[in-house]
């Protein structure tokens, strides 16, 4: 087994979350952070992920035979792979007393944390829960989101709650597609997840209905937020509009659709957004 740099970052699974990065920054913009505390911030919330995508590559490896880098490392070199598993939760941890600065930022980052666990080691495999694989999917990312917020400030806001709620809805959509795109697999091994009880076409219609419900909460943060953060919800609406749109004339297959649903196309946006603002507030 050959251990290089590549090996990591694909044992890791780097790839799959490092974009689920850009949620720390939106609270670090808003209270002008530091450098320091910026890194800080990211190094947890990267820790966090490494562990919580590894720790799910081993139990589909370990419960349903899944082929993945995790499990083939396990195959072949059993000790280096559990110690590989161990070490992000260790530092975990270690650093969890020392970044964060406020209760409520550990607190957050507790729940985060368990929720990432119980979605993939058995018994609990929330993941394989109907109803519940959505719910929590939809949780742990805008989870991060309310960790690094309270990193800064124990103040609670409604630009945090519509916040939220709009990660939240944008997360609950991209996992019911993601369910959608391997149900036909789901339903042959067993696995009850809830794209799979509702069905393809119920699935459609409860992901147009998160997207409208979205709307109400895009427009009450429109009407609240100041100037330049209300532009965000309004770039949120329109991407609402054109998944409703893509969803309903796709054709193609769902496991492409998962990856070509203006995810990478709004991030983009909002990075872009994100810098503009911090210089923006940098100048006042």
């Amino acid at each position: 087994m050959k251990v290089s740099l590549e090996f990591f970052l694909k044992f890791y699974r780097v790839s799959d979350w490092i974009k689920v990065l850009g949620l720390v920054l939106i609270p670090c913009i808003l209270f002008k952070a530091s450098i320091t505390d910026t890194l800080k911030l990211i190094f947890i919330t990267s820790l966090l992920l490494a562990y919580s995508f590894s720790i799910n590559d081993f139990f589909d490896f370990k419960c349903r035979g899944e082929k993945n880098l995790v499990g083939e490392t396990y195959k072949m070199e059993k000790n280096i792979s559990i110690l590989l598993l161990l070490i992000p939760s260790f530092m975990l941890i270690c650093f969890l007393a020392v970044i964060f600065p406020t209760f409520l930022s550990r607190v957050f980052f507790i729940l985060d944390f368990l929720i990432f666990s119980l979605y993939s080691i058995p018994p609990f495999r929330l993941r394989d829960r109907k109803t519940i694989d959505v719910l929590s999917n939809s949780l742990m990312f805008p989870l991060i989101l309310l960790y690094s917020y309270f990193y800064f400030t124990v103040s609670f806001s409604l630009f945090l709650l519509l916040l939220f709620l709009s990660f939240f809805f944008y997360f609950s959509v991209s996992e019911i597609i993601h369910e959608i795109s391997h149900s036909k697999k789901d339903r042959l091994t067993g696995r009850i997840t809830t794209a799979a009880w509702l069905g393809r076409k119920r699935s459609i219609k409860l992901i147009k209905l998160i997207l409208f419900l979205s709307l109400p909460v895009f427009t009450l943060f429109i009407i609240s937020l100041i100037y330049p953060f209300n532009i965000l919800p309004i770039v949120s609406s329109v991407f609402s509009l054109l998944r409703i749109d893509r969803i309903n004339s796709w054709k193609g297959s769902f496991s492409k659709l998962r990856n070509k649903i203006y995810g990478t196309e709004e991030g983009v946006i909002y990075i872009g957004l994100l810098l503009i603002f911090k210089l923006l507030l940098q100048q006042e």
